[in-house]
C-alpha cells in the first residue's frame, strides 16, 4: 500500500510529461512506456520526487504488477494508439479492479464503451476544438472533460441586451440547471435567490447539457432587441421634417410603433425636468427622436444651460437627432472612455444589425497623448475592448485611430457616415476649458446622431 496517492501514467509523450509536472508533489508517480529514450528524456527534464520509470508494455499484466497497480491507483492512459489505450483500460479494470481511469481517445470511431468499461474518456480532437472555441468566443465557455466530456458546465458573459439583467435569480426559476457563481469586477459572488445579474458579469452555469445550451443563450443575451431594453415605442417631436426618417427607423427596429408628441408636451424651456421625465416614461419611450437645432450662443460659451440637452438627459433613453441621412448604411461609433464602452457598443451593434449597416469604431488620441505614456496604453486597451465587445455580440467591426482634438476628429470622420452613435454626458452646461463634446455634436454633427445614456436601464 502507498502512503500517498499513487498515479500510473501510461505514455511518456508530451501529455505524460505534462501530467508528471502537473500532479501534486505528494503523489507517488510511475510512468510506463515502451520507448526507453522517452523515459530517459522525461527523467532528465523532470526531477520530481517519487517518480518511477518502467520500461515495458502496459497492456501486460506483469508490467502493471511491476508498477504496483491496485484498485486505489489513479491510472492515466495517454498513448497515441487507441487500441493500446483500450487494452490497458481492460487489463487494469479486469485484473486489478482500478476504478479511477482517465483514457485518451484520438478517433471517435474508437470510442468503444464496452472495451473502455466506463473509463473517464477524453476525446482529444473534441477537447482541442473546445479549447479553441473557448478562446475565440469571449462570452460562452464550455466546460471541458466534465461529466464524461458532455459539457455540463458553461461560463457566459452577460451582455447589456440580456433579458436576465436586473432579474433576481429566483424569478428565472431554473429547472435542471443553476447559476453556480457570478464574477463581477474581479470579485466572486456566491449567488442566492435575490442575486441579480448585471451587464459584464461572468456567470458559471451548471446543469444538463441539453438544457444549458438554451439557458446559456438566455442568460448571455445578445439578441437584437433595440429599443426594447428602454421601452417599446419610438417617440418623436411632431414635425414633418423628421417623420420620414422616424418611419424608416421604425421599420427596421424592434419598436412596436411611432408616437408623435407636440413640443408643448415636452418643451424644456417651460416644463420642469420632473414633468419631462413623467411624460416620456408614460409614453414608454424606447428612443426619443428630435430634429436638429442650432446651439444657442450663451449655451455654447457656458453662460446658460442647454435646454435641448436637459430634455435628452431627462429622457434617460437613446435620443436620435434626425438629420435626414438615412438609410443608415455606414455607422460610426465614437467612445471616449471605458465606462460607456459596453453600453454604447452594444447599442451600436444592435442598430447596425437592424439597419444591415457596417460598423466602424473611432478612437482618438488627444494631442497630449501623442508622446505615449500610460494614457496611451489605456486608449489602446479601450480600442481592443470595443472590438472584443462587438465580437461578443457577434459582429466584427472596422477601427479608425486618430489623433488631435476629439470634437474636430469626430466631426471630420462623421462626414463619411450616415449615423453617428456615441454616449450622452449628463452635463447641462458647457465649459470653455472643458467643452462638452456631446452638446456640440447634438447641434453640429454632419449626420444623424444616436446618443446613448451611459447606463443600460435595469428592469
Amino acid at each position: 500500500m502507498h502512503s500517498t496517492r499513487h498515479a500510473v501514467i501510461v505514455g511518456a509523450g508530451q501529455i505524460g510529461k505534462a501530467l508528471v509536472r502537473g500532479l501534486p508533489e505528494s503523489w507517488g508517480i510511475t510512468v510506463i512506456d515502451l520507448d526507453d529514450s522517452a523515459l530517459e528524456s522525461l527523467a532528465i527534464e523532470d526531477d520530481k520526487l517519487n517518480f518511477v520509470r518502467i520500461h515495458g508494455d502496459a497492456t501486460s499484466k506483469i508490467i502493471l504488477e511491476k508498477a504496483q497497480v491496485e484498485s486505489s491507483t489513479v491510472l492515466a492512459v495517454t498513448t497515441r494508439d487507441d487500441k493500446i489505450n483500450r487494452e490497458v483500460v481492460r487489463v487494469a479494470r479486469t485484473h486489478f479492479g482500478v476504478e479511477e481511469i482517465v483514457c485518451l481517445v484520438h478517433e471517435e470511431e474508437n470510442l468503444d464503451e464496452h472495451e473502455l468499461q466506463q473509463a473517464d474518456v477524453i476525446l482529444v480532437k473534441k477537447v482541442l476544438a473546445l479549447h479553441m472555441r473557448n478562446r475565440l468566443s469571449g462570452t460562452d465557455t464550455l466546460g471541458v472533460g466534465l461529466g464524461l466530456g458532455a459539457g455540463e458546465l458553461r461560463q457566459v458573459t452577460v451582455l447589456p441586451s440580456s433579458p436576465a439583467v436586473g432579474m433576481p435569480l429566483k424569478d428565472i426559476q431554473p429547472t435542471a440547471w443553476l447559476v453556480a457563481a457570478v464574477y463581477r469586477d474581479n470579485q466572486l459572488i456566491v449567488p442566492h435567490g435575490d442575486t441579480t445579474l448585471a451587464p459584464g458579469d461572468r456567470v458559471l452555469l451548471v446543469g444538463q447539457p441539453e438544457v444549458l445550451r438554451h439557458e446559456a443563450d438566455f442568460v448571455r443575451g445578445g439578441q437584437t432587441i433595440f429599443p426594447n431594453q428602454y421601452g417599446p415605442y419610438l417617440v418623436q417631436q411632431d414635425i414633418e421634417e423628421i417623420t420620414k426618417e422616424s418611419e424608416w427607423f421604425l421599420e427596421r427596429s424592434r419598436a412596436r410603433r411611432l408616437i408623435s408628441l407636440p413640443m408643448a408636451q415636452m418643451n424644456p424651456r417651460i416644463l420642469p425636468t420632473e414633468t419631462l421625465k413623467i411624460t416620456l416614461s408614460r409614453e414608454e419611450t424606447g428612443c426619443l427622436i428630435l430634429p436638429p437645432e442650432p446651439i444657442p450662443f450663451f449655451a455654447r460659451i457656458g453662460v446658460t444651460r442647454s435646454n435641448r440637452k436637459r430634455l435628452m438627459v431627462a429622457a434617460n433613453t437613446p435620443v436620435l437627432i434626425a438629420k435626414g441621412t438615412h438609410p443608415y448604411k455606414k455607422v460610426l461609433m465614437a467612445i471616449g472612455d471605458d465606462r460607456s464602452a459596453n453600453t454604447v457598443t452594444g447599442i451600436a451593434v444592435d442598430v447596425a444589425r437592424q439597419c444591415e449597416a457596417s460598423l466602424t469604431a473611432l478612437t482618438i488620441r488627444p494631442p497630449s497623448l501623442i508622446d505615449g505614456g500610460s494614457e496611451e496604453e489605456e486608449r489602446k486597451a479601450l480600442s481592443m475592448k470595443i472590438a472584443r465587445i462587438a465580437r461578443n455580440h457577434g459582429m466584427e467591426i472596422d477601427r479608425i485611430e486618430d489623433e488631435g482634438n476629439p470634437l474636430e476628429s469626430i466631426r471630420r470622420h462623421a462626414r463619411d457616415f450616415d449615423l453617428l452613435v456615441m454616449g450622452l454626458s449628463s452635463r447641462l452646461r458647457n465649459s470653455i476649458f472643458r467643452p462638452d463634446i456631446s452638446m456640440y455634436l447634438l447641434h453640429e454633427a454632419p449626420c444623424s446622431v444616436l446618443f446613448v445614456p451611459n447606463q443600460t436601464p435595469v428592469h
